[in-house]
């Protein structure tokens, strides 16, 4: 068995254990749904993408990726 092959499933107990503890991957959001709704509303109330960005400290893309009604 190669060492590629034994990694590969110590990484997937891992995972399979961490699941079980409720750990949660992946980076923190830096917004919370409050502040992403707070953002919508005041998107529909005719805040400017740009002002909104400048608010909060994050670029204009970002801003429209949080604030599109899906």
């Amino acid at each position: 068995m190669s060492a590629n092959r034994i990694g590969q499933e110590r990484q997937i107990a891992g995972i399979r254990i961490s699941n079980q503890h409720r750990v949660q991957f992946g980076r923190k959001l830096k917004f919370t749904e409050e502040q992403i709704v707070e953002m919508k509303r005041k998107r529909e109330n005719g805040v400017l993408i740009r002002e909104l960005g400048q608010e909060y400290g994050i670029s204009n893309d970002r801003v429209y990726r949080l604030t599109i009604s899906v």
